[in-house]
């Protein structure tokens, strides 16, 4: 591995060799997930190039269509996003691919009822992956 590998070709490599997708990956070094940090303070000791410490592949199991939050929710999400129910809110962190969100949240109104309370969800998009998490809002007391 060369000084200058990012955790992105890193990833590519071993998507090449143990066909489980970028995306699908979380690489860990000695209990720690590896990030773009510890993958470089790794390279500086010159621990993984020599083999030594451990570098482990763990699959992440593909949860886009489920709920991930409390059972409060009765939606049914589709196959590209999750969602999170009433009690909990969107990750700005993907769960599915451990990527940063950078995307802004998007609100919408799904109804209104007789007393003037609206409800609907935010959605929150992951730029790498493409999967949308949402959560349910409601103005009811």
């Amino acid at each position: 591995m060369s000084q200058a590998k990012s955790l992105k070709q890193l990833k590519d490599d071993v998507a090449k060799g143990s066909k489980v997708p970028a995306w699908q990956q979380r690489l860990m070094f000695e209990d720690k997930v590896l990030d773009e940090n510890l993958l470089s303070q790794l390279l500086l000791e010159s621990r993984m190039p020599d083999g030594k410490g451990h570098l482990q592949l763990v699959k992440i199991p593909p949860i886009a269509g489920t709920h991930l939050g409390s059972a409060a929710c009765l939606c049914t999400p589709a196959a590209n996003e999750v969602c999170w129910g009433y009690n909990a809110a969107v990750k700005t962190t993907c769960p599915q691919c451990d990527h940063a969100i950078a995307s802004k949240h998007i609100s919408s109104t799904d109804g209104c009822r007789r007393n003037g309370d609206a409800y609907g969800f935010v959605r929150l998009t992951c730029e790498s992956c493409g999967l949308t998490q949402k959560h349910g809002w409601d103005e009811k007391d």
